[in-house]
């Protein structure tokens, strides 16, 4: 078995910068091809970072995924014992009929699972840090360049 996560660094603030400040110092510092965050309050599956990888290497000219997630009680720790419901009861339909104007009106891609490659914060710029919604600006953005969900 290939040794996992061979390099970790870990950086703090010496202030309180925010999430999307934070996130933008982050991905800039990332020496991965693969951006992940995750938050404090979430847990990813134990096969999570594996399936990832796996399917942006089956999928080479991908450059975005998101995947199905799960709405757990707060007291619930690791493994999951108590699972409130399915992010997503049927997969998104991400046909490129007005899936723009559709992501617009509702954003309906989950962070939680949400993927993507560095290349795509190279030209499209980082995290918006004047709205709150951060990823839902930045998925808007790669929409509106026709960038495949």
């Amino acid at each position: 078995m290939k040794k996992r996560f061979c390099e970790v660094t870990v950086h703090r603030n010496e202030q309180n910068s925010g999430i999307t400040k934070s996130l933008n110092y982050m991905i800039k510092l990332a020496k991965g091809e693969i951006i992940k965050s995750i938050a404090s309050d979430d847990m990813l599956d134990k096969e999570y970072i594996y399936d990832i990888v796996k399917y942006f290497t089956d999928n080479p000219s991908k450059q975005f995924v998101f995947t199905n997630g799960y709405n757990v009680s707060e007291n619930v720790h690791f493994p999951v014992d108590s699972v409130i419901k399915k992010i997503y009861n049927e997969p998104p339909d991400l046909s490129g009929k007005n899936l723009l104007q559709r992501v617009y009106q509702g954003n309906f891609v989950s962070s939680i699972g949400m993927a993507v490659k560095k290349e795509l914060f190279d030209a499209y710029g980082l995290y918006d840090t004047n709205i709150a919604v951060d990823d839902w600006e930045f998925i808007l953005r790669l929409l509106s360049n026709n960038v495949e969900l």
